[in-house]
């Protein structure tokens, strides 16, 4: 549990950090680049919820 919420903070700051470096070059193309990873984040973690949805009511199932 430790280790997953040390790699989500750590994704976090990267991609902070990268949105800073990009907006520090152009203003807007850091707010698209913080845009693009929260997109590309909510995508990820629906499509894990749903997998472990998924693997719930198989296992269900086959009781």
């Amino acid at each position: 549990m430790l280790t997953q919420l040390f790699l989500f903070m750590l994704g976090l700051i990267g991609a902070g950090l990268v949105s800073l470096g990009v907006w520090l070059l152009h203003p807007a193309a850091g707010y698209i680049c913080i845009g693009i990873f929260c997109l590309v984040a909510s995508f990820m973690y629906t499509r894990q919820l749903a997998f472990q949805q998924a693997v719930q009511h198989q296992k269900k199932a086959d009781s």
